[in-house]
């Protein structure tokens, strides 16, 4: 058994740090989103030139100083034998399990595709690809046919096996039988006069029969024995030969399967088949099934050839179907103000497919004023076909304002000098805005009292600049609008607001 070259596996890594993960305009990746890419083998067969797993880590860092490497693991569940080091040897389906190692403060933690460690998170799931059996073809020496009477046993010297890899040998060859006289296939050999296909099974040392497929048919023709006209008991009649019957060879075709990898889009994706003669006609076959595969995975294709009167190897190819990343959309919420408590109006992204959001920030919270960053994850409902996905906006929270009521006579619009110290230590406050709103009675005022009211504001916004010259004062008359706060007064007074 040969050491398998550690070539066939190759540590092709670009780690692309600084760059964003997604590339859509609708959500981008934040920092600590990791991935990775895998190119497989493909139409790999038992004893062909090696090939190659390649694979490319994508991601941003959180800080400079932290580190990540990318690699895969590779599995194989030994039904042919065992796996050679880390080289892929047996026909089988191998497993490629991506990981990346985060470094972060001097502490390396291994994230396989799903982890998180201190906002990190890993995301790229294990893939397979096929490492297909050796076509080992049986040829019958003499026109693809043995001609022999009833009675009579195949000559082993008629037929042989093509040469094997790695050197391998066939070690026995035993053959199906059908039409002629016979019901479905048989593993004896007929003895009824007819005409039978005939379908070799070769076995194989040094290694497991899985690492080979047997191909090849033919024809078995049974003559009857010539009948005599004067019968003996006492001797063993010679029988006469007869004409062997003139069996035409089944003609050779090849035939060539093309794969291929796609995004999944919720369309089947079907392989390409192509025959030598052209346009023969062929059985395709998707995973054992005769539907092209539309969910993502590893999908293997095996193409027969059924046209009549003609023979080849099947041949094999893998469709590859990738997920894909949902389209993720969180417009910048409003600001809300103090004691509001956080809802939908606020955590309210939205997805192209269906799933569920999880948040940084719980529903129903209340928070101090401030701008508070917020991440949205995303579970999709159909995670055969698509990622998970991570979003983030802001929340902001203003203070909430404060109004002092100011009431007076109808006749004037003096404030008292309590009042005045407390609007003064209040328009004080660095950045407010102080806004004046004046008011009069809502019952049995007279049309004027609009402009009354808006001199009464601008009275009390003139008392305000000249106690505090920095303050930004504006002034609204109301008229006889109700304002709650100024019930008591019977609407005639102003109302000084604070706010951001």
């Amino acid at each position: 058994m040969r050491k398998f070259n550690k070539a066939a596996i190759a540590v092709l890594i670009s780690s692309v740090m600084g760059l964003s993960l997604f590339t859509t305009s609708a959500a981008n990746a934040s920092a600590g989103e990791l991935t990775m890419s895998l190119t497989l083998p493909s139409n790999w067969h038992f004893g062909d030139p090696e090939q190659e797993v390649t694979y490319v880590g994508y991601g941003e860092l959180i800080s400079e100083d932290d580190h990540v490497d990318y690699g895969v693991h590779i599995t194989y569940p030994g039904t042919c034998g065992a796996m050679v080091g880390d080289d892929p040897f047996y026909a089988g389906i191998y497993t490629v399990i991506p990981y990346a190692e985060v470094t972060v403060d001097g502490t390396e933690v291994t994230l396989l595709s799903g982890q998180s460690y201190e906002g990190y998170t890993f995301s790229a799931p294990s893939e397979e690809f096929e490492l297909y059996p050796f076509n080992a073809a049986v040829t019958i020496n003499s026109g693809d046919s043995f001609s022999i009477y009833e009675g009579q046993s195949i000559n082993p010297s008629r037929y042989s096996v093509a040469s094997l890899p790695y050197g391998n040998v066939f070690t026995s060859v035993t053959f199906l039988y059908s039409g002629g006289s016979l019901d479905g296939l048989v593993t004896d050999q007929p003895t009824r006069a007819g005409t039978y296909t005939i379908t070799p099974q070769a076995h194989f040392s040094p290694d497991a029969d899985c690492n080979f497929n047997t191909t090849g048919t033919g024809r078995l023709v049974v003559s009857e024995w010539p009948a005599d006209s004067i019968y003996n008991p006492t001797t063993t009649p010679t029988p006469t030969p007869t004409t062997t019957p003139v069996v035409t060879a089944l003609k050779k075709a090849t035939i060539t399967v093309t794969g291929g990898k796609y995004s999944y889009d919720g369309s089947p994706k079907s392989a390409t088949v192509t025959t030598n003669p052209e346009g023969l006609s062929v059985s395709v076959k998707y995973a054992g099934g005769s539907s092209a595969p539309m969910n993502s995975g590893n999908h293997s294709v095996v193409a027969t050839i059924t046209a009549k009167d003609y023979e080849a190897t099947s041949a094999n190819g893998t469709i590859v179907i990738t997920k894909i990343n949902p389209i993720l959309k969180w417009d910048k919420p409003a600001a809300m103000k103090q004691g509001t408590p956080v809802s939908a109006k606020q955590l309210n992204p939205t997805a192209n497919v269906k799933g569920t959001f999880t948040y940084t920030v719980a529903m129903g919270e209340k928070m101090a004023p401030g701008k508070y960053p917020v991440i949205a994850s995303f579970i999709p409902n159909d995670t055969v076909n698509y990622n998970t996905g991570r979003i983030s906006s802001e929340i902001e929270v203003t203070n909430a304002p404060r109004a002092i009521v100011v009431t007076f006579d109808l006749s004037s619009s003096k404030i008292s000098a309590s009042l005045l110290a407390q609007i003064k230590a209040n328009a004080a406050t660095p950045g407010e805005k102080v806004t004046v709103y004046g008011y009069v009675q809502a019952v049995g005022s007279k049309a004027s009292d609009k402009s009354l009211s808006q001199a009464r504001a601008d009275a009390v916004a003139a008392q305000i600049r000249k106690l505090v010259p920095t303050a930004n004062v504006v002034a609204i008359g109301k008229g006889r609008t109700t304002e709650p706060l100024c019930a008591s007064a019977l609407n005639k007074c102003a109302v000084v607001e604070f706010s951001n």
